[in-house]
């Protein structure tokens, strides 16, 4: 049945009765168009009458009867009601808008003519003012009335599209709002969760309607990523409830009158389909506007937000820890904190989705969930990519750590260097006890899962749980190098600190740009690698002057954002005495590089060259015995004589490593001479 023509035959009825006295025969025969039965004193009451009963009659069927929702869910009484109906008459059947303007000045309905007209077919039931009053006050959020200096009894009323359609059946949301707004009924199974389950139910429980205050917000702060909108969507489904998603961000894009009807229609909608709003993406909403006007956004935008929040179902709020609500709401709202994916969550994760993905018992989730910190979106990704590889491409190790670096953003910021990585540990020539030290911190990575929490440790060491290498020694030794190896052995992306973007003379901006650091390298899962680190890690001094009193509390931040970091932090400096005290105990691990020995630097020489570097007669024993170089020195040699060979198109020969032995020592400040190389000395 088409409910929304009945209601308009209704109006057209109720309209005819009321202008039974007109003379104009351009005005009789527009109402003839679109009346054409005969009016009658009771037409418009029987009308209605049998369209409620029709439709309370429909209703018990089972079938759903829309106009009667909207009588109900916006309370509209006798008045309210007539008005709708004659909007819907003049959208219907436009050739009444005449009609209107010729009686009423407005080319279609209004309150007053709606008054005039129930008084006409009522006449003993005067319509008094606060009646009129109270019928705006129910159809001004449905048909949102354009903003004018008349009275509200003159007012337009539309019936626009939106509700036009949403009485005819379509679910389609509001034209305004399609391009950022997305309704998910409750129906709608949600994803698995495989983690927080505990949070969804909390927040189910706060969204029960049997239970006082119930929340006008919901206000879900926790970081890009953490699983908030599936949360949500867990939640509303067990309480019952539709959701329609709006991105924030495009909201705060439109031009201020436009987002300020946007904000009417979204309430609108909600009222209409009886679903929750939720606002997500606030963050990325204050990321775009100008810095100069970014301050106080949440202020702002909550203000323009009081048409909505308020009105019956709550409005949920999605966004970064940083965005606050709570202090600029005037309704009763409440905040639920989610926090990034712990360690015993994240493998919860990769365990859930490895299994609804189809890939191999053994999968290392546990390793997986330790090492690389993946928000739950990631790790969904990242699963679904491996499991595309099928039963021909073996899942390696190395397949899996290259699939999940793909998933970790790149960071952004200016002070930290990606730094490409290729040696492996075979190219690592150190002391056996050196070299298990880099094992021992490799599984330290790979079994934090199974210490902390299989084990149960977690809550017995609250913080200072980050994983810490300290490497001194003299230039040249393999620190860098180390660093290299360990960032493959993980396989996680290794990132140099760029000290001259970090240390800066003015008072708080180092510790400003170190918490960047920090937290970029929470967010992306990546080695942060510290050279020269004396140069922040020193030791404080006794306080002289303001100056002293300032780079201590540097040194003290420092210290205090070190306990709090949980990734991976390895610091390089040639000197251990140059390193604060402070510092050394929170150091997990540590290696001193010295100068190699004899047999090591043998080893160095002869791995300096590969087998396609065409050779004569290097005499490495000689090499590694005459002359006490670091490991970097003797392949600076080695690198420039290959040079020097290529130059001549002729073999590397010990002419060309003496040459260049000669040019590194002077680099040092060290002049050799003929007699200096022995049985090589006539090659100079």
């Amino acid at each position: 049945m088409n409910w929304v023509d009945r209601l308009a035959d209704a109006a057209s009825a109720a309209l005819v009765w009321a202008c039974r006295g007109c003379t104009d025969e351009s005005i009789l025969a527009l109402l003839r168009e679109a009346a054409p039965e005969e009016a009658a004193p009771d037409a418009y009451a029987v009308l209605r009458r049998d369209v409620l009963g029709e439709a309370a009659l429909a209703m018990q069927g089972g079938e759903e009867v829309r106009f009667a929702a909207v009588r109900r869910d916006f309370a509209l009484g006798e008045l309210a009601e007539l008005c709708l109906w004659l909007a819907l008459a003049a959208a219907r059947r436009p050739v009444l808008g005449r009609v209107f303007l010729h009686f009423w000045g407005q080319p279609g309905a209004t309150l007053e003519a709606a008054r005039d007209i129930l008084a006409a077919n009522r006449p003993r039931l005067p319509v008094a003012h606060a009646d009129c009053e109270e019928a705006f006050a129910r159809l001004e959020p449905l048909l949102l009335p354009a903003p004018s200096g008349e009275s509200f009894l003159r007012r337009l009323l539309t019936a626009d599209e939106r509700v036009f359609g949403f009485l005819s059946g379509s679910d389609l949301p509001d034209a305004l709002l399609r391009p950022f707004c997305e309704r998910v009924p409750c129906e709608y199974e949600p994803p698995p969760l495989y983690a927080r389950q505990n949070t969804a139910d909390e927040l189910a429980a706060l969204l029960r309607f049997d239970r006082e205050p119930y929340p006008a917000a919901v206000h879900l702060a926790g970081p890009r990523g953490c699983g908030k909108r599936l949360i949500l969507r867990h939640a509303c489904r067990r309480a019952g409830l539709d959701l329609l998603f709006c991105d924030a961000a495009a909201l705060c894009r439109l031009p201020e009158a436009r987002r300020a009807e946007a904000v009417l229609r979204l309430g609108r909608e909600s009222l209409l389909t009886g679903a929750c709003v939720c606002l997500h993406r606030l963050g990325a909403a204050a990321q775009a506007l100008p810095e100069a006007v970014r301050a106080g956004f949440s202020q702002r935008f909550l203000s323009e937000l009081r048409p909505l929040i308020g009105g019956g179902l709550p409005v949920f709020l999605c966004s970064g820890e940083d965005f606050d609500a709570l202090p600029y709401l005037d309704e009763y709202a409440v905040r639920v904190d989610v926090p990034a994916h712990s360690m015993p969550e994240r493998v919860a994760l990769w365990e859930g989705y490895a299994r609804a993905y189809g890939l191999p018992d053994d999968f290392p989730c546990g390793e997986c969930g330790s090492k690389f910190r993946l928000s739950a979106r990631e790790i969904e990704k990242a699963v679904r990519r491996l499991a595309s590889f099928g039963e021909g491409a073996p899942l390696t190790a190395a397949r899996i750590e290259q699939v999940c670096r793909d998933m970790i953003p790149f960071p952004r910021a200016g002070n930290i260097l990606p730094v490409e990585t290729t040696y492996t540990f075979d190219d690592l020539i150190l002391p056996e006890e050196q070299k298990q030290t880099l094992l021992d911190v490799c599984g330290h990575v790979w079994r934090r899962h199974q210490v902390y929490d299989e084990w149960e440790l977690r809550r017995r060491y609250a913080y200072g749980r980050n994983v810490s290498l300290l490497m001194t020694g003299p230039p040249g030794t393999g620190k860098t190098m180390a660093a290299h190896v360990l960032s493959n052995l993980l396989g996680l992306p290794l990132y140099q600190v760029n000290l001259s973007q970090v240390v800066d003379k003015y008072i708080g901006e180092t510790e400003k740009r170190l918490e960047e650091i920090f937290e970029t390298a929470d967010r992306c899962s990546c080695i942060l690698f510290f050279d020269e680190a004396d140069s922040i890690f020193g030791k404080r001094s006794e306080v002289q002057d303001a100056h002293d009193r300032y780079a201590n509390t540097e040194v003290s931040y420092i210290l205090q954002r070190m306990e709090r970091f949980d990734g991976i932090v390895l610091l390089a400096s040639n000197f251990k005495k140059n390193i604060d005290e402070a510092f050394m105990r929170r150091i997990r691990y540590y290696i001193e590089f010295n100068m190699p020995d004899e047999e090591l630097r043998e080893k160095i020489w002869r791995g300096c060259f590969t087998a396609k570097v065409p050779a004569e007669r290097l005499d490495f024993s000689y090499l590694a015995r005459q002359f006490e170089l670091s490991g970097g020195s003797i392949r600076n040699v080695a690198l420039n004589a290959v040079f020097l060979a290529a130059c001549e198109e002729a073999p590397v020969s010990m002419r060309h490593l003496i040459k260049s032995l000669r040019q590194e020592h002077l680099k040092q400040g060290k002049a050799l001479f003929r007699e200096d190389f022995g049985v090589y000395g006539h090659l100079l």
